[in-house]
C-alpha cells in the first residue's frame, strides 16, 4: 500500500447521512484503504459528510453549524478509489474537485421573480446561479420540485405549492445557500410563514467562520466539468484531459468543413438539436454547449443532432434522420461533447455515432483491462448496455476478458491481422500514462485466463456484437486472442512433481496442433504466426515455472459451466454454437519419469 502518510485520505475523518448499511460497509472500507478513517457519529473532528440526502437532520446540522465539513457524493468515493488503484498521483487536496454542489439534481420552480426590486433576486440571476451550482431551474410546477422560489404569496403555482407540501422560499435562499456552499434550511426562508425582516434569520450561524469567496470558486461547478452526471467522467475529463492523442476517425464520421475546430471555444458556431433527454440531463448538457460557444438551435438550422448514448440508431426519430441525410447533419451522442472535451478537438468518431445494437440481454460477467481516459468510462457503458455484468477484476467466474491491444504493444503496424476488420478505429485508443504498470497488469490477466480457460478478446469484438447483435465465434482470429479447448475433448493426465499431484488435461486430438491462428496458443509460450514470444516472456513466467509447478489449472482448462454458458449465449443470438475445432495449440507436458522423457528425445 505503501507509505501511510501518502495516502489521499491520510488525516480525513467521515462520516454519512442517508446510506444504506451495505453502501456504508464498502465505503467505510475504500476510505480505510485510501487512508481515512470512518465513523457512524458526527464527531467534532470530523472533516467529510457523505451525502445520500440533504433532507437529514445530520446535513441541516452540519450546513448551520460546522464551517468545518465538506460535503461530497457517496460515489465520489469510488471514483478517488478508483483513480487511486491506477496510480494516479492524488493527495487529499483532490476532495476539493468533487465538492457537492448545493443545488445538485434539484428542480426548483421560478414563480413571479421578473418584478423584483433588486437585481440580485432578478429571475435571471437566480436561474443561473441554480444551473451553475447543479440545479435545474423551471417555470412549470410539478409535485417532485424539492422547492419554489418566488417573491410573492399569490398565483397558482403558489397555492399548488401549499397544497402539494412544497416550501415556497425567498430568492434570498439561492444566494445565502450559494454563498454557504450548501443547501439551507427551507423554514428559514418561507414566505408563507414568515414576516420579511425575518427572512434568513438564524439559518446559518458561522458566516464569520466562512471564507465565501472561496466558497463560490469551489462549489461552482467548473466549466465542462460534468455530462449526464457521471462523476468518472468528471475525474477523467480533469485528471487526463491534456494528457491523451484523440483516435482515428471513423469512416462513417465525415466532417463537414464548416465544423471544423479552429481554436478558441470548442462548439464556437455549431448549432446543437437536443433529441431524448431527460429535463435534467438537458439543463446540464446545454450548459457546456453555451460554455464552449455553441448554441441551442431547432432540429432545422443543426449543425449537429444529439441523442442518448443508449439510443440505438433505429431509436433516432424517422424525421430526424431523413432531415439529416437531406441536409448532411450528424447525428451523435452525448459522447461527442464527452470526447471533444476531453481531447480539446472536435471528435466524430465510432464511439460517437450511435450504433445499430445498443441495448441486448447478453447475461456474461465481462472483465475488461488495459483502457484508460475517457474510453474508460465508454467502455464499461457499452459493456452494461449490452446486457453485459462489467468488472474491472478478473477472476474465475468471468466469462470473457477484453483487452486494449495497444496496452500490451499489439499495434496495426506490428500485428495487422487483429486490425482486419471495420472497427479498427475503435482499437486506435491512447495508452494510459501509467503505461508499465496498466501493461504488467493486463499481461497478468491474460496470463490468469488462460490458465481459467477464459476468452481474451480485442474492444473490436464488442464492437462487433454492437453492429450485430451477436456474440461472434471465437473462431475468428482478427477478433479473438485466445480462447479455450472445450475440456470434454482432452484426456485427463495426471502429473508428478515434487511429491504434489496435479490434475493436468492433455489435449487428445493433435489435428488441431497446426492451426495457424494468429492467437497465444502455447502453455511454453508457443505461440501463432501473429503474435511471438517477446512480448509474452513475463506473461508465461506468472503461469508456470519449468522448474516448479504450482497446482493451478493449466491454459485453456475451460470449466464445462462456462463452455456451456457461452455456447448458449451464441446460439440463442447467431445459432452458432461453440465448435469444439477452434481450440488452441497447446502443447503436452514432459511426464517426470526418467524413462519416458529419454524415449521422446531418441525420437
Amino acid at each position: 500500500m505503501g507509505n501511510y502518510k501518502s495516502l489521499p485520505f491520510c488525516g480525513l475523518k467521515f462520516c454519512s447521512t442517508s446510506i444504506n448499511t451495505a453502501q456504508k460497509s464498502t465505503l467505510a472500507w475504500k476510505i480505510e484503504m485510501l487512508g481515512g478513517t470512518f465513523h457512524n457519529d458526527l464527531l467534532s473532528d470530523i472533516n467529510v459528510l457523505l451525502v445520500g440526502s440533504i433532507d437529514t437532520p445530520k446535513y441541516h446540522f452540519c450546513a448551520q453549524r460546522r464551517f468545518d465539513i465538506k460535503f461530497i457524493l457517496p460515489d465520489t468515493i469510488n471514483t478517488i478509489y478508483d483513480l487511486w488503484t491506477q496510480n494516479k498521483e492524488i493527495d487529499s487536496s483532490i476532495i476539493n474537485r468533487f465538492l457537492l454542489s448545493p443545488f445538485h439534481g434539484m428542480s426548483i420552480c421560478l414563480s413571479r421573480l421578473s418584478n423584483a426590486t433588486s437585481s440580485q433576486f432578478h429571475k435571471d440571476v437566480i436561474a443561473k446561479m441554480i444551473v451553475d451550482l447543479g440545479g435545474n431551474p423551471t417555470e412549470s410546477l410539478t409535485p417532485s420540485h424539492k422547492a419554489v422560489v418566488s417573491i410573492e404569496k399569490s398565483g397558482k403555482r403558489f397555492e399548488k405549492a401549499i397544497e402539494w407540501g412544497i416550501p415556497v422560499v425567498h430568492p434570498r435562499w439561492v444566494t445565502d445557500s450559494a454563498q454557504r456552499g450548501a443547501v439551507l434550511q427551507w423554514k428559514y426562508y418561507d414566505i408563507s410563514t414568515l414576516d420579511p425582516e425575518m427572512i434568513g434569520v438564524g439559518s446559518c450561524l458561522v458566516w464569520d467562520k466562512l471564507n465565501r469567496s472561496q466558497i463560490d470558486k469551489e462549489c461552482v461547478r467548473r466549466k465542462n466539468d460534468t455530462l449526464m452526471d457521471d462523476t468518472n467522467v468528471k475525474l477523467i475529463l480533469q485528471a487526463e484531459r491534456a494528457s491523451s492523442v484523440p483516435p482515428e476517425s471513423a469512416q462513417r464520421a465525415n466532417l463537414r468543413p464548416a465544423l471544423a475546430h479552429s481554436g478558441g471555444h470548442m462548439f464556437e458556431r455549431i448549432g446543437f438539436y437536443l433529441c431524448g433527454f431527460s429535463e435534467d440531463e438537458q439543463v446540464k448538457l446545454m450548459s457546456v454547449i453555451s460554455d464552449e460557444g455553441g448554441e441551442i438551435v431547432s432540429d432545422t438550422s443543426a449543425d449537429v443532432i444529439v441523442v442518448p448514448s443508449h439510443y440505438s440508431y433505429s431509436s433516432v426519430p424517422a424525421n430526424l434522420k431523413n432531415l439529416a441525410d437531406s441536409k448532411g447533419i450528424k447525428i451523435v451522442n452525448e459522447w461527442f461533447i464527452e470526447r471533444s472535451l476531453h481531447y480539446s478537438r472536435l471528435c466524430f468518431d465510432q464511439w460517437s455515432v450511435p450504433r445499430i445494437h445498443a441495448s441486448l440481454e447478453l447475461s456474461l460477467k465481462v472483465a475488461f483491462s488495459g483502457f484508460g481516459g475517457i474510453e474508460l468510462v465508454h467502455v464499461e457503458k457499452i459493456l452494461k448496455s449490452l446486457g453485459f455484468s462489467p468488472t474491472r477484476t478478473l477472476d474465475q467466474s468471468s466469462d470473457l476478458l477484453v483487452i486494449n491491444l495497444t496496452s500490451i504493444g499489439l499495434t496495426e503496424q506490428h500485428y495487422p491481422n487483429l486490425f482486419e476488420h471495420d472497427h479498427k478505429s475503435v482499437l486506435s485508443l491512447p495508452c494510459p500514462m501509467d503505461f508499465k504498470t496498466t501493461s504488467s497488469k493486463t499481461m497478468n490477466k491474460i496470463s490468469a485466463a488462460r490458465s481459467w480457460g477464459i476468452p481474451v478478446v480485442s474492444f473490436a469484438y464488442i464492437w462487433k456484437v454492437t453492429d450485430t447483435g451477436n456474440l461472434p465465434p471465437f473462431n475468428d482470429n482478427s477478433l479473438c486472442i485466445f480462447a479455450p479447448n472445450p475440456i470434454e475433448n482432452r484426456a485427463q493426465v495426471r502429473v508428478f512433481h515434487e511429491g504434489g499431484m496435479i490434475d493436468a488435461a492433455i489435449k487428445s486430438n493433435t489435428e488441431n496442433a497446426t492451426s495457424e491462428r494468429n492467437i497465444i496458443s502455447s502453455l511454453d509460450g508457443s505461440v501463432g504466426s501473429g503474435l511471438n514470444n517477446e512480448h509474452f516472456t513475463k506473461l508465461n513466467q506468472h503461469i508456470v515455472s519449468r522448474k516448479r509447478l504450482k497446482s493451478i489449472k493449466l491454459a485453456g482448462m475451460a470449466s464445462k459451466s462456462r463452455l456451456k454458458s457461452l455456447s448458449s449465449a451464441q446460439h440463442k443470438h447467431q445459432d452458432v454454437h461453440f465448435d469444439p475445432r477452434i481450440s488452441r495449440r497447446i502443447y503436452e507436458i514432459k511426464v517426470s519419469e526418467p524413462q519416458v522423457s529419454r524415449s521422446r528425445r531418441k525420437n
